[in-house]
């Protein structure tokens, strides 16, 4: 995943896929929190609650045991 996303931070999102898919999507989710956090420190939006925190963590856990046994079943590991 790291070279995922340095190729992210180079603007080469499509040469990001093949080393890790979710690079591209956890780089997205992190920008997203790091722009709102402002507002939820400001109280403009509301903190999100530590059920909802978890549930999004097991969700990602999830995608990443799931893309790890795809790619060592199929051979694709980088």
């Amino acid at each position: 995943m790291t070279r995922a996303f340095a190729l992210i931070a180079r603007g080469q999102l499509s040469a990001s896929l093949p080393f890790h898919p979710l690079a591209l999507l956890l780089a997205t989710e992190a920008a997203a929190i790091w722009l709102c956090w402002p507002l939820v420190l400001l109280k403009k939006v509301a903190h999100p609650s530590a059920q909802a925190v978890n549930s999004w963590l097991l969700v990602h856990l999830v995608l990443l045991v799931a893309v790890w046994v795809i790619r060592l079943v199929t051979g694709t590991l980088p």
